[in-house]
């Protein structure tokens, strides 16, 4: 049998926390250990008093110690007579060991959550928690989804569907082919003398859904059944999961696609504005400015629609996003030649990995296009109107009386009044603000202001080159007309080209080395 230890004068408590000590081996039963040192061979330190542990202590060490505490480690203060002192220390010491004997573990763990809710505000949480829902239950993407869901629910419903569980990927077609009705692209037919025109013509020809809404549509579709559980996968086998997923799903989809190949349907793409309308809108709007009789509010529209339509050509920004610049953004360069904006929200703008379009606008020599000209001109009437620009949203609303709302103005406003003033000149040719950021891409690809399609990408806030391609068409506008040229000036050698093309491409009439003929 192996006696406990017994202690001796090189054993010190200096150096150990107490109370995590005392922690473990509250209830006598420490981990690993049978039972306790002893001071004495034969008396267990379990029936000694605390009077007796007080006396015992200081023999069991080399030089007579004072226990002093920092914090609850044990520290030796040596040859120290302050015995009134080191008594008050050993009898907090005492109380502290007293009270973690007598308090129990769940009034340890009540004591602690009590002091932490002491220090959580909850009201301001639960402000912010509703401030956060509302963003997202007010935002038009939240509202476009919850319309999109109600309609798809109803359908089902009308089809006796009436959980989400026991959807088909037959109900997923049936959802498309109802709502292919109500597509505005024309799929023409072969012998249809309108094939591959755009626009509305007498025909017979059906109207469906473009195959990008139609991709599109099964996206959202795929959402709602993932966001309800179902995951993003269909089991062919058991005929669980998400129906949206479903490989007849995607067979639709590619089917649509061909059928819209074949009648020579393209990718909508918004025609390009160029600077001709431009200064045709700037130039109507200079004169009726300087019309007698016109209201602040009138008057107002006017400075805002013309500096809006010059910035949005020259930045080629988004419509949306630019509606959304706030005057804090926008900074002067040092040498007064132009001003830098710095987006840091729009549409791809949401804060991922610190992106942000940075842009700068230069002054031009023409002042009636001039977007620098343009902005100052409308800060300079709003200063004189008394509406503060300084801070807040730099194009904004204004009510029917005249008063101008701290509120971004929207795509839909700029729409229509783009649309008014093309219409009114007699110019209108189906233009959208997205025209400009168009207008801008090819102008820059064809004047080289962009030398590549890099620095078009930068300057316009892309983030991929797909976009800048397809919207610049600089593939169309260089490589398919130089190559053309190109072409068409070796029609005069076509012999040589292909004497040299029998001689060392054409193996098809040399003789085998091991025929026996």
């Amino acid at each position: 049998m192996v006696l406990p230890t017994c202690l001796k004068r090189r054993h010190s408590l200096k150096g150990v926390r107490l109370v995590a000590a005392i922690k473990r081996i509250r209830g006598g039963q420490p981990q690993g250990l049978k039972e306790f040192a002893r001071f004495q061979k034969d008396n267990k330190l379990d029936n000694l008093s605390m009077d007796d542990l007080r006396q015992q202590t200081p023999t069991t060490s080399a030089n007579p110690v004072n226990v002093q505490m920092s914090g609850d480690i044990v520290q030796s203060s040596g040859d120290n007579n302050n015995n009134g002192t080191n008594k008050r220390k050993r009898d907090d010491l005492e109380d502290r060991i007293a009270n973690l004997e007598n308090t129990t573990k769940e009034e340890v763990v009540k004591n602690l959550k009590e002091k932490i809710n002491s220090d959580i505000d909850l009201e301001k949480i639960e402000g912010r928690m509703d401030e956060l829902d509302k963003r997202i239950t007010c935002s038009s993407g939240h509202k476009r989804k919850k319309s999109f869901q109600g309609s798809f629910l109803q359908f089902l419903q009308d089809l006796d569907c009436k959980h989400l569980s026991v959807c088909t990927p037959d109900d997923i077609r049936r959802f498309l082919i109802w709502k292919d009705f109500s597509g505005k692209t024309t799929i023409h037919g072969v012998h249809c003398k309108h094939l591959g025109q755009k626009g509305e013509f007498d025909c017979f020809c059906p109207k469906r859904l473009a195959s990008g809404t139609v991709e599109g549509v099964i996206n959202q579709l795929v959402n709602i059944f993932d966001d309800n559980g179902f995951g993003r996968y269909w089991d062919i086998f058991s005929k669980s999961g998400n129906p949206a997923c479903a490989p007849i799903v995607k067979e639709y989809l590619k089917l649509i696609r061909e059928e819209q190949a074949s009648a020579h349907v393209l990718p909508k793409q918004a025609k390009p504005i160029f600077l001709s309308k431009i200064k045709a809108m700037c130039s109507y709007i200079d004169r009726e400015i300087k019309s007698p009789g016109l209201s602040l509010r009138e008057r107002y529209i006017l400075y805002r629609d013309r500096a809006w339509m010059k910035l949005q050509f020259f930045a080629g920004d988004r419509a949306s996003d630019l509606s959304l610049v706030v005057a804090q953004e926008v900074k002067v360069l040092n040498d007064n030649s132009g001003l830098v904006f710095q987006h840091t929200f729009g549409k791809t703008l949401r804060g991922d990995k610190g992106k942000s379009n940075t842009f700068v606008i230069k002054k031009c020599d023409d002042l009636s296009i001039c977007p620098v000209q343009g902005l100052l001109d409308y800060v300079n009437f709003c200063q004189v109107s008394t509406v503060d620009m300084s801070v807040g949203y730099l194009f904004r609303i204004v009510s029917e009386k005249g008063r101008v709302l701290d509120k971004a103005v929207n795509y839909s406003v700029m729409y229509e009044r783009l649309r008014y003033y093309l219409s009114l000149l007699g110019i209108y040719e189906g233009e959208t603000p997205h025209s400009f950021r168009s207008g801008c891409a090819v102008t820059m690809a064809l004047s080289g202001a962009a030398e590549n399609v890099d620095q078009a990408m930068k300057h316009i806030g892309w983030f991929g080159r797909t976009s800048a391609e397809y919207y610049s068409r600089i593939h169309t506008l260089f490589d398919a007309g130089s190559i053309a040229l190109r072409l068409s000036q070796v029609a005069n050698g076509s012999e040589n080209i292909e004497t040299v093309f029998k001689e060392q491409a054409d193996y098809s009439s040399l003789v085998h080395v091991f025929n026996k003929e």
